[in-house]
Order: structure tokens, then C-alpha cells, then sequence
């Protein structure tokens, strides 16, 4: 993120942390150091927190109230896209080419995935019996599938529907609510389209519980589901902008994305 230097100029040094504040914002830089020593500019992809003075950044920094730390690395070429888990010492990372990897206690361990797609999104149940993962490519075809992680192992499940998965969600393991190209759910063992939505412009998912489900996505979709219907949001729908992630806690929501020239962050409580 670029922001404005007190002559109204470009700074040229990026800010890659957003923090939002009872007053506002306030951006932060997020330096790390190579395993060669070197320092340089973090730009995370996700964030993962477990309070507020203990934050990671795409698995390789953690944020322990006062500063960025680099608390360890996987591959280095590991481009990571997602993380989810229950603690800061068991948690899982996916990236681009297939790759998966669970951090517990202090150390990594490769995942076999059995694909070389990209891996957008992973979720999983708080009892982590059921840890799900969308598998699909934005731009090169490819697989089109989700995998379910067992031990070292993550294993394709059923998903006939022919589209890509870029993001699901689960609260307690089943039902399944898949988007990408199209809203899916998995009641009974059988994936159903949500219909009324287009089929090419939802980025991601998530939600508290089953009446309380939000979906984002390019041209400003912004969706809420009750547990009955879905909700689109028109303040944001037909824009010319992207959402990219969202995060639910309790009754708060926060989006962000950009449209090419500038980013967004969008902040709301549902009532």
C-alpha cells in the first residue's frame, strides 16, 4: 500500500499492514530478514490472529504486540495464499504449486497435496476433524477441486460441479459452503448452486455460524446469508472494485480490495 508523503508526492517505500484503530487507521511496515541475513520489505497475503498481541503474517511473522518478528521459514520459494488452524502452535499454510505445510510446535512439516494447482483458501472445524482446501487456478485453468487434509496427507473429496473453488467454509465440519465461480453448499452430500448470482466473480468466504455467512467478491459482490437467504449489498454491487478478503468476528465485518488506482477497507456491523 502506497500512500501519500507530506507533498502530496507517492512514497516510494510501500506499507504492507493495516491497523484499524478506535480513531482510525495507522499503517505499519512489516520488515523480515532471508535466511542469509538479508533484510527486506514483507507483503504478506494473510493474516492469522489469535489475539491481539499475537498475529501472523503468511506464517513467517509474528507480531507480539510491539513489533514484526520472524519466527521461522518453510521454503523460501513457498509463495503462501492462506493460513488457517486453533493456536499459534498448530496451524497450516497453503501457496501456489500445491504446496501445504503445518506449523506445530515450533516446527514445519510438508503436507502431500498430489497436485501442482494453485491452493487459494484452506478452513477448517475448530475440532480440526474436518480441514478443507479450494484448489483451482484464476487464470490458467487446470484441476478444479477440494482436498481434505488427513495427517501428511490432504485427499480430493467429491466436487462434480465443474467450477473453480476459491475459497469454503465450514463451521463444524458439515455443511460445506464453497465460492468461486458460483456460491456452492453441501448438505447432503451433494453439491447445489445457489442460484440468482453470477457464476465468475466470488473471491471468498467466511462466517460464524450457518445464519451468518458472508460472501465477497469483484465488482463489489457483497453478500450476507441468514441461515434462509441471501443478501446483496448494493452500496458496493456493480462497482469497479475488487474484494479480495473478508474476516467475520461476532457481529463485525471487514473487507478489503482495491480497483487498480486505490485500495479499499470496509467496516460493518451487522444488526
Amino acid at each position: 500500500m502506497y500512500l501519500f508523503d507530506s507533498l502530496g508526492a507517492w512514497d516510494p517505500i510501500y506499507y504492507s499492514v493495516v491497523q484499524l484503530e478506535r480513531n482510525g487507521v495507522s499503517y505499519k511496515r512489516a520488515y523480515s530478514y532471508d535466511k542469509y541475513g538479508q533484510k527486506y520489505l514483507e507483503a504478506p497475503r494473510d493474516i492469522l490472529s489469535f489475539g491481539k498481541n499475537d498475529i501472523w503474517l503468511t506464517s513467517y511473522m509474528h507480531w507480539d504486540g510491539s513489533e514484526f518478528k520472524t519466527k521461522s521459514f518453510i521454503n523460501p520459494l513457498f509463495v503462501e495464499n492462506k493460513m488457517w488452524g486453533t493456536s499459534s502452535t498448530d496451524f497450516y499454510t497453503v501457496g501456489n504449486n500445491g504446496e501445504i505445510a503445518h506449523y506445530q510446535n515450533g516446527a514445519w512439516y510438508n503436507i502431500t497435496s498430489n497436485t501442482t494447482q494453485e491452493i487459494h483458501d484452506i478452513w477448517g472445524a475448530p475440532d480440526k476433524k474436518t480441514i478443507l482446501c479450494a484448489v483451482s487456478s484464476k487464470y490458467h485453468g487446470g484441476e478444479q477441486k477440494i482436498l481434505k487434509i488427513s495427517g501428511n496427507q490432504a485427499d480430493t473429496i467429491l466436487w462434480s460441479t465443474g467450477r473453480a473453488a476459491y475459497s469454503l467454509w465450514t463451521d463444524k465440519g458439515f455443511p460445506v459452503f464453497v465460492c468461486g465461480e458460483g456460491i456452492f453448499t453441501n448438505k447432503s452430500n451433494i453439491w447445489k448452486e445457489v442460484p440468482g448470482f453470477s457464476v465468475n466473480y466470488s473471491n471468498q468466504i467466511r462466517g460464524t455460524g450457518l445464519n451468518n455467512i458472508f460472501v465477497a467478491g469483484d465488482f463489489g459482490l457483497f453478500l450476507h446469508y441468514n441461515g434462509s437467504t441471501w443478501k446483496s449489498y448494493d452500496d458496493f454491487n456493480g462497482k469497479v472494485m475488487t474484494f479480495i478478503s473478508i474476516a467475520v468476528k461476532g457481529n463485525m465485518i471487514v473487507a478489503v480490495g482495491g480497483d487498480g488506482r486505490k485500495a479499499y477497507l470496509v467496516e460493518g456491523t451487522l444488526k
